[in-house]
C-alpha cells in the first residue's frame, strides 16, 4: 500500500526550524499522518555556521540533501519526487521556506486526495503577505496574469496555472509528464512544470484553503535587482520553445522586464544585463 503525502521544503541560508512551511505544516498534522520530510538545502557552503543536520525533527524522519551549488528549486523538487517514488509515496507536497499553512491545513489536503481521486493536482489559494491574490494565476504568453480571486472546484491547466508552493502532486504522473526542468532552476519553474504536465492531466482542483507567500518584490538595492535579474534571463533563456512565436514571446517578456527595471532605477546596467545573459547566451 502507497504511503500518502512527502513534503519538499526547498532551504536557502536558512535552518529548518525557521522555515515557516514546514513549521505550520507540521501544526496542522494533528494526527501525526506526516512520517517522513524531504529536505533539499540549496545554501552555499560558505553560509553554513554550525549547522547541525537533524536525522528526526518534530518526531519525523529528516531526508536530508545539501546541494552546495545552489541547484534551484527545480533540481530540488525533481530530488524529492524521485525519492518519494523510491519510497512508494502517492502524493509530494511542494514547499518554499516562507510559505505560511493554517492551523487546519492538513485536513484540507486529505479531504481533496479522497474527494478527488481521479485529480493529479491539488492545489490551494495563495494570497502576499499585502494580501493580494497570486495563485493560480491566468496563464496566456507563458506568463502568469493576476486574476480574480477563485471560488474552489476543478479548473483547466490550459487556462490557470499555479504556482509552486502547496501544490500537492501524484508522483507518478509528475515523474511521466517529465518532472522540472532542471535548466530552469527558478523564475518560470511552476509554469514550464505546469506546460508540461499539461500534456498528459489536463485539470487541477483547487481547494477552499489560504495560504501566505512571502513574495516581496520591493528589493530596492540596485546590487540584488541586477542579479535577480540576471537570473531571470538565464531562467528565461533556457525555457522550452517550440517555435518562433514562443522565441518571440520570451524575447520581448525579458526586454520590457529590463526596461521597467532600468525606468524604476535610473540606471542602464539592466541593459547589457540583457544582452550578456539573454541574447548572447542563446547563441
Amino acid at each position: 500500500m502507497k504511503k500518502q503525502i512527502l513534503p519538499i521544503v526547498v532551504l536557502y541560508k536558512k535552518e529548518l526550524s525557521d522555515a515557516e512551511s514546514i513549521n505550520t505544516l507540521l501544526d496542522s498534522d494533528i494526527d501525526n499522518s506526516i512520517s517522513d520530510i524531504f529536505v533539499y538545502d540549496n545554501t552555499p557552503e560558505n553560509f553554513i555556521k554550525n549547522n547541525i543536520v537533524c536525522e528526526v525533527y518534530r518526531d519525523r524522519n529528516v531526508i536530508y540533501h545539501h546541494d552546495i551549488k545552489n541547484s534551484g528549486v527545480s533540481t530540488a523538487y525533481n530530488s524529492g519526487m524521485k525519492k518519494a517514488n523510491e519510497l512508494n509515496y502517492k502524493y509530494v507536497l511542494l514547499l518554499d521556506q516562507d510559505t505560511v499553512f493554517p492551523s487546519d491545513a492538513l485536513k484540507f489536503y486529505q479531504q481533496s486526495i479522497e474527494d478527488q481521486p481521479g485529480i493529479n493536482l491539488h492545489v490551494p489559494r495563495l494570497l502576499t503577505k499585502k494580501g493580494e491574490f497570486c495563485s493560480p494565476l491566468r496563464y496566456a504568453f507563458h506568463r502568469g496574469f493576476v486574476t480574480n480571486e477563485l471560488s474552489s472546484g476543478i479548473y483547466s491547466l490550459n487556462t490557470y496555472s499555479p504556482i509552486n508552493s502547496g501544490m500537492l502532486l501524484d508522483v507518478n504522473t509528475a515523474i511521466l509528464a517529465g518532472g522540472y526542468n532542471n535548466k530552469v532552476y527558478l523564475d518560470f519553474s511552476d509554469f514550464q512544470f505546469i506546460e508540461r504536465l499539461k500534456n498528459i492531466s489536463s485539470s487541477f482542483y483547487l481547494m477552499p484553503l489560504t495560504l501566505e507567500q512571502d513574495l516581496s518584490n520591493d528589493d530596492e538595492n540596485y546590487n540584488n535587482l541586477l542579479n535577480r535579474y540576471a537570473i531571470y534571463c538565464e531562467c528565461a533563456r533556457f525555457c522550452e520553445k517550440n517555435n518562433i512565436y514562443d522565441e518571440f514571446i520570451y524575447f520581448m517578456m525579458v526586454l520590457i522586464r529590463g526596461m521597467k527595471l532600468v525606468q524604476r532605477t535610473k540606471m542602464l546596467k539592466f541593459i547589457s544585463i540583457f544582452y550578456n545573459n539573454y541574447v548572447r547566451g542563446k547563441k
